[in-house]
């Protein structure tokens, strides 16, 4: 298994991913309805289009892709511009969970974002996805009492909560 930067060549295999694992991992936590109505097609062209415009993607290969994350800077209001970087998405199949998939994905990220000058990192996760939530508290992430609601279709709120961590020790 190794982790490489993503092109746009791969965009069809990140959507398949992004659909599999949002099926996989939200099972019970995402109203079924949502789930069945993923569409591989839209996610292909929006991570063909998001590659092509520079997106920071990496992507964990083990014969074909089997997750992936993307990073860049924090999205969230009162995050000052060129210090909080953000982890948009860290995803890996269910097949690859406690294969040591998450940490390399991750690690890449965060060096990424470090070398472009952050000085820490930003993260959404379901309050619900308490797998995703030990992983990140396992690196180091901390909840900073940022929280939201995402509206989906046919009326499911997700309920998020943001995790921070420093990119680097002081000193």
């Amino acid at each position: 298994m190794f982790v490489r930067p993503a092109v746009p060549d791969d965009a069809e295999s990140v959507a398949f991913v992004h659909v599999a694992t949002w099926r996989e991992a939200y099972a019970g936590l995402v109203p079924e309805a949502v789930l069945a109505e993923l569409d591989e097609i839209a996610r292909a062209h929006m991570w063909r289009r998001a590659l092509e415009q520079g997106r920071s993607l990496w992507v964990a290969c083990d014969e074909e892709i089997v997750g992936f994350v993307s990073c860049g800077p924090a999205r969230d209001e009162g995050d000052a511009p060129g210090r909080t970087g953000e982890i948009y998405a860290l995803y890996v199949r269910a097949s690859h969970w406690g294969r040591g998939v998450g940490r390399p994905l991750m690690r890449a990220a965060l060096a990424e974002l470090e070398l472009r000058g952050f000085h820490d990192v930003t993260l959404w996760v379901l309050d619900a996805n308490l797998r995703a939530r030990r992983f990140y508290e396992k690196l180091g992430f901390h909840r900073d009492g940022g929280e939201k609601d995402e509206r989906l279709p046919g009326a499911a709120v997700l309920h998020e909560l943001r995790y921070r961590r420093a990119l680097a020790d002081p000193g």
